[in-house]
């Protein structure tokens, strides 16, 4: 850009220098577009052009406008990855690409977050899980841009900084990518999460009924054993001893009840002995008397649950699951789900993020189920595409030769002393030029003389 003396100290160059600077760096793009709108008057009588004045706050006004600070944050420019000691058209092209790319793949991933985080918080913050959760994911994407910002200088003594600042964005990145399905299912598919769950609920209901089911068929009743766990260490007592010895008579009433107790249950149904000893199966004399009502007990509930179950598989598979989870289990229901708008969706919050987690990876690892995702599964592959490539592309400027020179600290004090130069040859420039203008102005008057 400069012609240097022998003297390394001083720098010749002329305006024209200057002007081909401004006119091919990057860098300087503002100014250029600033000088295109610049307005000139041709003044008739003296048949010059007089341009209108520059303002002043062109430089300021480029980095400290509310727009520029806006665009910046959610789309950092090109220069933000290289350093302010040059660069080319081509090298600053590149740069941006890799800026968009890096930019595009946290916008896209702040999205799917949005609703992850505020469904998670939106228990304990209520109303202001909202603009809690905007924030918290635009201020993850803030990070991510930054911590890949941060990875481009590896220069001396910032290797370390860059190489951390990379493994920073790819770790964020890969959180978010891996969640970007499960934010965006919430995002859309709320309502079929909920039915999903509802279903998932119902489920285990009819599960607990049958594991139910098979401890009374099985007699596994903890009742039912305890009774019959006393019953037989009684009987095993009374063993070897005779029927005059008190200890056996005593025994026999904790198994048996005392005679006159039988004789008054004799004719009775279980039904008629429950009701006279209180309703309860603990009130009966006897642990033998009990382990046996119990075991009918157990017998008559097992063939009402099987009806019970048989009829639930069968309007299950009828039946939409939350109509079925609210006519058959009401308080599950009212504890699990609320009203919202027209949609009945899960009422916690974090469940809503654990059941849409649990769903989405489960249909991912299942090969017929996993084209149920769609816009979902879309969403998380654009995400994958969107990180790695950041990645890839942060990583590879970060070790051009471009890039470092864009960081150079021996070529931004060569420019300091080519705008130094500059300063003291426009001074001098002007001055030749405008003693050309009088000697110019002078001659033409004296030859109208």
């Amino acid at each position: 850009m400069a012609e240097a003396s022998k003297d390394s100290s001083v720098v010749e160059l002329s305006p024209l220098t200057l002007v081909k600077w401004i006119d091919t760096s990057p860098d300087l793009r503002y100014i250029r577009e600033a000088a295109d709108k610049i307005k000139a008057r041709y003044d008739s009588d003296s048949q010059e052009i007089a341009f209108q004045t520059p303002n002043r706050r062109t430089v300021s006004a480029r980095d400290e406008g509310i727009g520029s600070r806006l665009r910046e944050f959610f789309w950092p420019s090109g220069t933000s990855l290289r350093g302010k000691t040059c660069a080319s058209q081509e090298f600053d092209q590149s740069c941006r690409n890799t800026s968009s790319l890096m930019a595009g793949s946290t916008l896209w991933d702040a999205v799917s977050t949005y609703p992850i985080i505020q469904y998670g918080i939106s228990s304990y913050l209520g109303i202001l899980s909202i603009p809690s959760a905007v924030s918290l994911s635009l201020l993850l994407m803030f990070f991510s841009n930054k911590a890949g910002q941060e990875s481009c200088n590896r220069t001396k003594g910032k290797k370390n900084s860059a190489s951390n600042a990379l493994i920073v964005f790819f770790v964020i990145s890969a959180v978010k990518t891996a969640l970007a399905g499960v934010g965006m299912d919430i995002l859309v598919n709320g309502s079929g999460i909920s039915k999903e769950y509802a279903l998932q609920l119902a489920n285990e209901q009819v599960d607990k009924s049958q594991k139910q089911l098979n401890e009374l068929r099985k007699l596994k009743n903890p009742k039912y054993l305890e009774y019959k766990s006393s019953c037989e260490s009684l009987k095993q007592q009374m063993e070897g001893l005779k029927r005059e010895d008190p200890l056996f008579t005593t025994l026999y009433v904790r198994a048996y009840g005392e005679y006159k107790q039988q004789l008054g249950n004799q004719n009775l149904s279980i039904q008629q002995i429950l009701q006279k000893h209180g309703g309860s199966v603990s009130n009966v004399p006897g642990d033998c008397i009990k382990q046996r009502i119990q075991a009918e007990i157990d017998g008559s509930a097992a063939d009402k649950l099987s009806l019970q179950i048989d009829k639930w598989r069968s309007e299950k598979e009828t039946l939409p699951s939350l109509q079925f989870l609210q006519k058959h289990f009401p308080t599950i229901y009212s504890d699990k789900f609320k009203n919202q708008g027209n949609d009945i969706v899960i009422r916690d919050g974090g469940e809503m993020v654990r059941a849409a987690n649990t769903q989405f990876f489960s249909k991912l690892g299942d090969g017929s189920k996993i084209w149920g995702l769609g816009f979902s599964l879309f969403w998380m592959f654009i995400s994958i595409i969107l990180s790695v490539g950041a990645v890839f592309l942060l990583w590879g400027k970060s070790r051009s030769e471009d890039m470092k020179m864009s960081y150079s600290n021996e070529l931004l004090l060569e420019r300091e002393k080519f705008l130094e130069g500059y300063s003291t040859t426009l001074e001098e420039f002007q001055s030749m030029r405008r003693k050309r203008l009088t000697q110019q102005t002078s001659n033409n008057q004296s030859k109208e003389v």
